[in-house]
């Protein structure tokens, strides 16, 4: 997994021009990098994946999104024979792969195609690194993690573990809706 952001791109963002905190800034920066991609149960670079999925339905349902492409599909019920791309096209964003020809219904088995795929994008997009450098910035200045809430005088601050609406709703185009 390579990191949404580097390290050069938060301290523009910060506009910090020291290293005396390198070391926290990457550390913030892998562990965002895994947070998010677990929060969207998204991959956002991309990397080949190779599945074993049940037959008997109209779609297969990859786990990783979105889908670059499709290497190969192969049935493991028919010596591996190869399904032809041009009987089957795939929605990247969904992680659907549906036949064009025939009955529409991939042929029923358990474990029965083998699908190896790329998924994963090409780099963050810039709205998921936004949502990246504004959750560093987040704990950057907050930087006494340990600390939930504080209240002095008319002054009270509450740590949320939930990240702020801003970056849910742009988190939100690269979440998985599960029925």
């Amino acid at each position: 997994m390579a990191d949404l952001v580097t390290l050069a791109e938060v301290k523009v963002f910060l506009n910090i021009d020291h290293s005396d905190d390198d070391t926290l800034l990457d550390g913030l920066i892998d562990y965002y990098t895994a947070v998010i991609e677990e929060y969207c149960d998204h991959d956002f670079t991309q990397a080949s994946q190779t599945e074993y999925l049940d037959g008997g339905q109209r779609d297969l349902i990859v786990g990783k999104l979105p889908i670059a492409s499709i290497t190969s599909i192969a049935d493991t019920e028919d010596d591996d024979a190869l399904a032809d791309a041009d009987d089957y096209d795939f929605d990247p964003n969904a992680g659907l792969i549906y036949l064009t020809s025939n009955s529409g219904i991939w042929t029923r088995g358990r474990r029965r195609w083998k699908v190896i795929y790329v998924a994963g994008h090409d780099g963050a997009p810039s709205d998921v690194k936004l949502a990246t450098f504004k959750l560093i910035a987040g704990d950057y200045s907050r930087r006494d993690s340990g600390l939930k809430s504080e209240h002095l005088g008319d002054y009270s601050y509450i740590r949320f573990d939930d990240f702020p609406a801003d970056v849910k709703v742009i988190l939100s185009k690269y979440t998985r809706i599960t029925i």
